[in-house]
């Protein structure tokens, strides 16, 4: 695929505190066995938010990285692997209307 003239100005990630794999696994919230496989030491948790919030979060650093106005930014591109947050929410919507007031257009895989 080839796209002209598409310019990257920023990005950002908003991940929970790190937290030690074996305290996961102690407290029954990471598969043991999965650990043993992969044998990492420490995951991202975040209590109490939503990946959709954290998407928020990652988007007005990216914003503010950026230098551009919220009310400047033609289009929010969201994407994701997993659940973003309670059913029926459409993340990249929620993005997009916590971030530009709905003005840019979003858009996420389907």
């Amino acid at each position: 695929m080839r796209w002209d003239d598409l310019y990257v100005n920023s990005c950002a990630m908003a991940l929970g505190a790190r937290e030690p794999v074996e305290s996961a696994v102690a407290d029954g919230r990471y598969d043991p066995a999965f650990h043993e496989a992969h044998d990492y030491v420490s995951i991202s948790v975040a209590r109490n938010r939503d990946a959709a919030a954290l998407a928020v979060d990652a988007a007005r650093t990216a914003i503010a990285r950026s230098g551009a106005a919220p009310d400047g930014i033609g289009a929010f591109i969201h994407t994701y692997t997993t659940a973003q947050g309670p059913d029926g929410l459409q993340p990249a919507l929620y993005v997009q209307g916590r971030l530009a007031d709905g003005r840019a257009r979003a858009t996420a895989p389907s």
